[in-house]
């Protein structure tokens, strides 16, 4: 599930979505990426608290999470104002994974 962020215009400011679990990635993702122009203006955060409202209208028994660059403090806000916390594995610490040389870590929906 894809979506265009646009404003009252028309104007494409970016994108968001879900990935559903599959192959390799076993949990639902929500993604969304904001041109550099209209960032800092919440659209994130409205997207992303959509995403969720959308997802748990669906699926409300399904966890959902959410990724970004370690130390992206932009990033962790939005995440946290959609209701989503540090993913803390088994042995206390927060999920995280590398990919092409970047860190990052992995959030958990905790409410709605």
């Amino acid at each position: 599930m894809r979506f265009a962020l646009v404003d009252e215009t028309g104007n494409f400011l970016g994108e968001a979505g879900l990935i559903p679990a599959s192959g390799d990635v076993q949990r639902h993702v929500i993604y969304y990426n904001v041109d550099k122009a209209y960032r800092g203006k919440g659209i994130a955060s409205v997207a992303a608290k959509k995403l969720v409202e959308t997802f748990k209208k669906y699926w409300p028994d399904l966890p959902l999470y959410i990724y970004f660059k370690v130390g992206n403090v932009g990033s962790e806000k939005v995440a946290r104002r959609a209701g989503f916390r540090p993913h803390i594995l088994p042995n206390g610490s927060p999920e995280t994974r590398e990919s092409e040389g970047k860190k990052f870590v992995f959030y958990k929906l905790t409410t709605c």
